[in-house]
């Protein structure tokens, strides 16, 4: 996950959830906060189990979070979705991708917990922490010619139309 702060604690400018091996910025900068498990391999800057909160982090640290193919790794979307708008000040973004939930690739990783879609940030549970700006979709060849909706549709009931998806959304 990548994080944004603008809290004198740590002048991060966005904090990165679940980074992996896609470190962002270099190790002697403070533009990003790349946290990981730190048995996984990966170079981070913070060693944290991302199921296990509260996160270690002030609430409105952050003006910018980032987790890339992250939440259907971890075992509690609704907390995690939580535990981004805490950290993330009033008015900052948080972009949270996945891979469509009936796509091969998330039923072909067996880290994958659960499965996640960009329509939950529309659950009356979520919406009232996020203000969704925009949803990408990353479409198979096939699904190409269709609009996002038909494409979405055509994925849930058939699958691999939508191999994957993006959610860039405000922090209410």
């Amino acid at each position: 996950m990548i994080i944004t702060t603008n809290e004198p604690w740590r002048a991060t400018l966005a904090h990165r959830a679940g980074c992996g091996d896609d470190y962002r910025g270099d190790r002697d900068s403070t533009d990003w906060l790349n946290v990981d498990l730190a048995d996984r391999n990966v170079i981070t800057d913070l060693d944290h189990d991302l199921n296990e909160t509260p996160w270690p982090f002030p609430d409105n640290c952050f003006a910018h979070a980032c987790m890339d193919n992250v939440i259907e790794h971890l075992d509690d979307q609704l907390t995690t979705l939580r535990e981004l708008a805490r950290i993330v000040e009033p008015g900052g973004t948080v972009e949270v991708s996945g891979p469509h939930w009936h796509s091969a690739g998330q039923a072909i990783d067996p880290t994958h917990t659960t499965p996640a879609d960009p329509r939950t940030f529309d659950h009356y549970l979520v919406s009232d922490l996020f203000t969704v700006e925009t949803i990408e979709l990353e479409k198979v060849r096939w699904a190409r010619v269709f609009s996002d909706s038909a494409a979405l549709w055509l994925a849930d009931i058939i699958g691999q139309g939508v191999a994957g998806w993006t959610v860039t959304a405000v922090v209410n």
